[in-house]
């Protein structure tokens, strides 16, 4: 079944529209504009998956490309959803090659038991710190 699926980071084959929608819908980005949207994923390594040359899944890293990497919006269409392919994302995305030697990977702890199988660990420190710009409506 998987391998009826591909992974790409082609950005040309990116379905921007679907894309956009996806994060439209999300609980974390409702209120991204389309500025915005572009931007993220002109400066992100973006990753989708592809089903009959249909985008179902996608992700981005934010990245320097030297040290450090964010797996951020990642997202499986729920009728391709319990089918591995978030595992099979998660691992495309830390092999792949131009991401590689970072000291540092971080992810949003809302999947903590898919993100453990890579070795992702709650932070036991607070070396982070935020300063949310988000205006409540």
């Amino acid at each position: 079944m998987k391998s009826s699926y591909k992974i790409s980071n082609e950005a040309s084959l990116l379905q921007k529209e679907w894309i956009y929608e996806v994060l439209l819908q999300s609980e974390w980005n409702p209120a991204l504009t389309r500025t915005q949207f572009e931007k993220a994923l002109e400066h992100s390594a973006c990753f989708g998956i592809y089903y009959q040359n249909q985008q179902v899944g996608f992700a981005r890293v934010i990245t320097d490309y030297a040290t450090f990497g964010y797996i951020a919006d990642l997202y499986i269409e729920e009728a391709h959803r319990h089918r591995g392919l978030a595992n099979l994302l998660i691992e495309y995305i830390i092999n792949h090659p131009d991401l590689q030697g970072f000291s540092n990977w971080m992810v949003a702890n809302d999947a903590p038991n898919l993100y453990r199988k890579y070795g992702f660990m709650p932070s036991q420190t607070r070396r982070w710190m935020v300063l949310d710009r988000v205006e409540e409506n």
